[in-house]
């Protein structure tokens, strides 16, 4: 199977670090576009309000 994107979700885990690896394998053998995205949950706090 030829692939011309693929796309990889990290969490900064180890084992999304893995997947993120894996994928860019993946993309070089194909010579494919590499898209590595992340996520998270917005808060509607400043740094200067949240506890310490």
């Amino acid at each position: 199977m030829t692939y011309r994107t693929i796309v990889v979700g990290t969490d900064g885990s180890a084992s999304a670090e893995r997947a993120v690896e894996h994928s860019v394998d993946l993309a070089a053998a194909d010579q494919a576009r590499l898209v590595i995205v992340t996520a998270y949950e917005r808060t509607d706090t400043t740094p200067d309000e949240r506890a310490p």
